[in-house]
């Protein structure tokens, strides 16, 4: 007779014993890579996979590029329930985009698609200047987009064609990055895309003139504006941008890595009211003591606490900031903010106290990007109360002779925590 085997013997059953409803349960709570490594266990898993990548809503595969013989099987066209599309397209060329396309998306994320987008011989012959056809093909394929992530140069496309093909983008269409573009083509871009709300243009060739037509009719939608590293901006974008003509619905504003911003533009930021939440200013050389003190005495209507709009606030590694800026982050000002990035090499004892004295409020000194989800997830909730003080500053106080001696109190106390720490600086 047959001796039994392992499994037998031992009692424990393999995944193919499974019930295939419960092994798509546990399927579906994994990402796309975790799939593809189980679905190379067994056949039972591997049957599981095909399914469930029919009905999957996300499918992100950003770190990972693979050719189209492996991702054409994964991404059948009989899904119609796919929302979110991410792949590397570093291992993909032109003829792929017939897989990618799915009217259902709404988010499609794109990147080293260079040679994805346009056929590198035809780019040569032209200079690099090359037609839009795959571009609009994808526009006009993907009906329901509504974020669009392209990383890549996008100066590369014949800019006679460049506004048309974009007049097919998506009416849903409201968040767009793009790794690399002129200012001629994003005015043009722009003007096709009037109900943007986030706006991602990073390290592009932009000028004050060119981001000047923001506030022509795109800045009336746009929620959140990020021109990081556009090393060509300078405080004339803010004039620009905050003319006075619009009304504006900006709630965060990323102006890192550029050098030739000061404290003139955050003066000028800080005299236009706009209900900024979050500011970014990391790596600004020419942003000093000036700009806290504009913003610690923000005031966005005859009725709002100084600065009790913003939340976040990125000054690190700012070349003008010293500990001046340290006493206008104290209480009251800035009752709102949560994050703040400054420059780890500050006098750790300033740093400590202004913490100390503002537990709900996260600093970081090393150079980490605020408000990202981690940090939401692990801290808001614990620390989103605001104390007694700053809920009496906030509703226009209350009994005033106890309130005025908890006042007096916690600013004594902060004051004499920053006075010892500036003078074991000196």
């Amino acid at each position: 007779m047959a001796a039994p085997s392992g499994s037998a013997r031992t009692g424990i059953l393999g995944l193919d014993h499974l019930p295939s409803a419960l092994m798509a349960t546990i399927m579906t709570k994994l990402d796309i890579p975790s799939i593809l490594s189980l679905a190379s266990t067994c056949t039972a898993c591997r049957s599981c996979a095909a399914e469930i990548l029919s009905f999957l809503p996300n499918f992100h595969l950003p770190d990972i590029a693979p050719s189209i013989d492996l991702l054409g099987p994964l991404l059948p066209h009989c899904n119609p329930y796919l929302r979110s599309l991410k792949v590397d397209c570093t291992r993909l060329d032109d003829s792929s985009l017939d897989s990618l396309l799915h009217p259902s998306l709404q988010e499609l994320y794109l990147r080293n698609c260079t040679e994805f987008l346009y056929l590198s011989s035809v780019a040569e012959k032209r200079g690099r200047s090359v037609d839009v056809l795959h571009l609009e093909e994808m526009l006009s394929g993907c009906t329901q987009l509504e974020t669009l992530i392209l990383m890549f140069d996008v100066s590369v496309f014949l800019r006679h064609s460049f506004a048309r093909v974009w007049a097919l983008a998506s009416p849903k269409l409201i968040s767009l990055e793009i790794e690399y573009i002129s200012s001629v083509m994003m005015t043009e871009l722009l003007s096709m895309l009037p109900k943007l709300k986030t706006l991602l243009l990073d390290g592009c060739d932009l000028t004050d003139a060119g981001l000047s037509y923001l506030s022509k009719g795109v800045m009336n939608h746009l929620v959140s504006l990020s021109v990081r590293g556009c090393r060509r901006l300078t405080d004339r974008c803010i004039s620009s941008l905050f003319d006075g003509n619009s009304n504006p619905e900006l709630r965060e504003l990323d102006l890192s890595n550029l050098p030739n911003i000061s404290d003139a533009a955050v003066l000028l930021l800080a005299r236009s009211r706009i209900l900024i939440s979050e500011l970014r200013m990391r790596q600004c050389p020419l942003i000093g003591d000036t700009s806290i003190m504009a913003l610690a005495s923000m005031q966005v209507d005859e009725n709002t606490w100084c600065g009790s709009s913003l939340r976040l606030l990125d000054i690190y590694n700012c070349g003008g900031i010293t500990q001046l800026a340290f006493r206008w982050l104290k209480k009251p000002y800035f009752p709102r903010l949560r994050w703040l990035g400054v420059t780890g090499s500050m006098n750790r004892d300033v740093v400590e106290a202004l913490a100390r004295s503002r537990p709900y409020m996260h600093v970081t000194t090393q150079g980490e990007e605020l408000g990202t989800e981690q940090w939401e997830d692990a801290h808001l909730q614990d620390y989103d109360d605001v104390d007694e003080f700053e809920e009496w500053l906030l509703g226009g106080g209350g009994g005033e002779e106890d309130d005025d001696d908890y006042e007096d109190e916690e600013e004594d106390m902060s004051d004499a925590e920053m006075e010892d720490a500036v003078g074991h600086e000196s």
